[in-house]
């Protein structure tokens, strides 16, 4: 599902990529009687959907938050660094030339700064805890 989720942000359609990422958690039967997002155990699935979340605000720093926390997920495929490095330029700014010659990746400035806590549904909102390495933005909405 990430593929044409990515493809969407690359052509800068973030309505569209959340269409179908509602669409797709709505109907796909490990998801669609579960409450969320976030989802136990489908961290890619988080990373989308945190990731259409920030693309409407264009909070780079977030961004680059998101690509440190889920890098696992996020390594899967090599070609998801290069939607990422078209997205990050689209949505947030982030040129090439800003990166180091570590590609994408190199902006992250290593794996030390993880989020400390796994993002878990509760009735009255989600709490995000970032590391003091991430700059905490007060409101996505």
């Amino acid at each position: 599902m990430p593929h044409p989720l990515f493809r969407l942000l690359v052509l800068k359609q973030r309505t569209y990529a959340l269409d179908l990422y509602n669409i797709y958690t709505h109907a796909h039967p490990a998801f669609r009687d579960k409450e969320g997002p976030p989802y136990r155990d489908a961290p890619l699935l988080n990373f989308l959907w945190l990731l259409l979340l920030c693309a409407e605000k264009g909070h780079s720093e977030v961004f680059n938050c998101l690509l440190q926390h889920y890098t696992p997920a996020i390594q899967r495929d090599p070609s998801f660094q290069q939607y990422l490095a078209k997205i990050g330029e689209y949505f947030f700014g982030i040129t090439p030339s800003q990166s180091n010659s570590g590609g994408l990746f190199g902006l992250l400035g290593g794996a030390n700064g993880l989020l400390s806590e796994l993002f878990e549904p509760q009735s009255s909102g989600i709490p995000i805890s970032l590391p003091n390495q991430c700059a905490v933005v007060e409101d996505l909405d």
